[in-house]
Parts: C-alpha cells; sequence; structure tokens
C-alpha cells in the first residue's frame, strides 16, 4: 500500500519499543520480548480521491486494530502482573519490619528478653522504602516503564479508530458524489 513518505525528522511522529509478554508464574525479568512499533505515516492517505486505496485501507484496518487492542490487552496484564509482584514484594518486607524487635532492658539496663517493636504504618512504609531503596526504586522504574508502553499503545489504537472514522467518512461523502453526478 503506497503510503505518504515521511521526509521530516519530527520528534514523536513514531515509536519502536520492546514488549514484555505476561506468563503465569514467571517473574518479570524473565519475560519473553517483543519489539513492536508503529509510524503515524501508515495512517495517512496519499489520494482521498482514490475510492480503491480508502476500500483497501478499510479492509486492513481491522486486523491492524485487533493486532494493537491485543498488545494493549497484554500490556494491561503486564502491568497488573508486575504490581502483583510488586505487591507481593512489599508485603515480605513489610512482615520483616513488623517483626522486628529490641532488647528489653531492666531497671539496671541487663537485657531481659526481646521486645517487639511498636511503629506505625506510615513509619514501617517509610522504613521499606528507606532500607530497601535499590529494590523499591527498580519496581517504580519498571512500573512507569511499562505504564508509559500501555499508553503508547492506547494512543496507537485511538489513532487507528480515528483514521478508521475519517476513512469511513471519505467514503461516503465520494460515493454520495458519485450518486449525485449519476442522478
Amino acid at each position: 500500500m503506497p503510503r505518504v513518505p515521511v521526509e521530516s525528522k519530527e520528534p514523536f511522529t513514531s515509536f519502536r519499543e520492546t514488549f514484555k509478554e505476561p506468563e503465569d508464574g514467571v517473574e518479570y525479568h524473565d519475560l519473553q520480548e517483543y519489539s513492536i512499533s508503529f509510524d503515524s505515516k501508515d495512517i495517512q492517505l496519499i489520494d482521498p480521491h482514490n475510492l480503491e486505496q480508502i476500500i483497501l485501507e478499510l479492509n486492513s484496518i481491522p486486523k491492524t486494530l485487533f493486532r494493537y487492542r491485543m498488545i494493549m490487552d497484554t500490556q494491561t496484564k503486564l502491568v497488573q502482573q508486575l504490581e502483583d509482584e510488586q505487591a507481593r514484594w512489599y508485603a515480605e518486607k513489610w512482615m520483616e519490619v513488623d517483626r522486628e524487635t529490641e532488647p528489653k532492658l531492666d531497671k539496671s539496663g541487663n537485657i531481659v528478653g526481646d521486645v517487639k517493636i511498636v511503629r506505625t504504618e506510615g513509619a514501617k512504609e517509610k522504613i521499606i522504602i528507606t532500607r530497601y531503596n535499590t529494590e523499591y526504586s527498580e519496581f517504580q522504574r519498571k512500573l512507569r516503564e511499562e505504564r508509559y508502553r500501555l499508553s503508547l499503545i492506547k494512543s496507537t489504537v485511538q489513532s487507528l479508530d480515528n483514521f478508521s472514522y475519517k476513512l469511513h467518512a471519505i467514503l461516503s461523502y465520494q460515493e454520495m458524489l458519485i450518486q449525485k453526478k449519476v442522478q
């Protein structure tokens, strides 16, 4: 299918990203990766008066939309899997912090046993964030990246939907013009 050539090097006209495919029981770093790309030139018509080209485009849009919607659903599942993985990690760290004890001293300063350290929920959260900063930051970075990829795919699906509506409108207009000429 002929496309409008993108001659300028405009920023934000296309993307190529690596997406992971979620699998039950497989941790995030072990997931298989796929490269996905999209270029805005793929949703531009060279000749809006060419009915044949419009019909060909309309026939190819459902397949393309299906593909990108599948990617979007997969990416949504991946974000949820990563959030669940972070929640499990956080719960483990919460339990570790919650079980901490300190020595119990008698009046003369001798250790007579251990006593559980009482902390507020906010204090426990801050301890986890500071004590396990590297792991916590890594989860936050991964989540940011995967949510960004999800937003890219959502934008792509929306652009394809809009393109489809425009093609239908152009086709209807062209058909109306043809009918007026026939009469």
